[in-house]
């Protein structure tokens, strides 16, 4: 399974606020290490401000490999970018496997989208978005 992996109201609040950026990072990479077949695309708009070096060193090194790259940059344009960039990274590798978004901006996708576990921006991953994560992977 490819987790599609926004940033912003994911791996920390949004805004950041006093906690700062990525406090929910080593919560994520523990799932990760817990489900050894799982792999990340970013889709956070953090790379289009980001060479990605430095997205792939947000990550601890036992991680990062497991990043296959990021989304294409869309349009940008209403209605559900997000998830037409996803569209576009698996048409682009040819991906025909399961895949889930883990994102907080649930006007960028359409309304009852299957592949979208949303965040609430103000807590992010949380615990109670780090359980239903388990259940859709333990599924």
């Amino acid at each position: 399974m490819i987790i599609f992996l926004d940033f912003d109201g994911v791996l920390h609040s949004s805004p950041a606020g006093e906690r700062g950026h990525f406090y929910h990072l080593t919560r994520f990479e523990n799932i990760l290490r817990e489900f050894p077949s799982l792999m990340v695309v970013i889709s956070s708009s953090w790379r289009e401000a980001y060479p990605s070096e430095v997205i792939w060193g947000l990550f601890s090194e036992d991680i990062q490999d497991r990043i296959l790259g990021m989304t294409p940059n869309g349009d940008g344009k209403p209605p559900y970018s997000r998830y037409e960039e996803i569209l576009a990274w698996i048409t682009l590798n040819h991906y025909g496997g399961p895949w889930l978004a883990i994102d907080d901006a649930h006007a960028e996708f359409p309304d009852g989208c299957p592949h979208l576990l949303l965040c609430q921006s103000n807590s992010g991953l949380d615990e109670i978005i780090e359980l239903k994560l388990r259940k859709i992977l333990a599924s």
